[in-house]
């Protein structure tokens, strides 16, 4: 009986990649309509038990630190977004436009402007084509605080 179906977790995984990047045990706090905020903590690293602890998220997930300066960034990003809007016009047309004002804010206005601050990562693969994850260290914080196109992925019930 379909009505009686008990989903454990939501997967949000990268619409491009199908990489797992976050799940519902993690609170998605919804910023200006274009990104999901995630804060994280550090746990023990259960492979290495004297070893230091690690960012649950970058553990549970295996996200992969990648190396972007500001120009490559900008390129890889634009490129980006280009399939993500694609995406939008085949599923969902009536978002475009307020992506595309939402992305091009954050992206100029939040990132760029202070990308020094940044933390580059993608999903397990390293697919280069896939979205690019960003961490960044808040004031007083001590782990990073990541961020996630909230269009760049689709949730799965496991």
């Amino acid at each position: 009986d379909p009505s009686c179906t008990t989903y454990v977790m939501i997967i949000y995984k990268d619409i491009i990649t199908g990489d797992e990047l976050v799940s519902d045990s993690f609170k998605l706090t919804e910023v200006d309509d274009i990104v999901y905020e995630i804060k994280t903590a550090m746990i023990p690293d259960e492979d290495d038990e004297d070893g230091p602890e690690v960012i649950n998220l970058i553990k549970i997930h295996d996200l992969k630190e990648v190396q972007y300066n500001k120009k490559e960034y900008g390129m890889a990003v634009k490129a980006y977004m280009g399939k993500i809007i694609k995406h939008l016009e085949e599923k969902n047309p009536d978002r475009v436009a307020a992506f595309k004002k939402a992305a091009q804010g954050f992206v100029v206005n939040t990132v760029m402007k202070n990308f020094k601050e940044y933390q580059c990562y993608s999903g397990r693969e390293m697919d280069p084509s896939g979205m690019i994850v960003l961490a960044r260290w808040l004031d007083g914080d001590v782990t990073p605080t990541f961020y996630i196109w909230k269009d760049g992925v689709e949730s799965e019930k496991f």
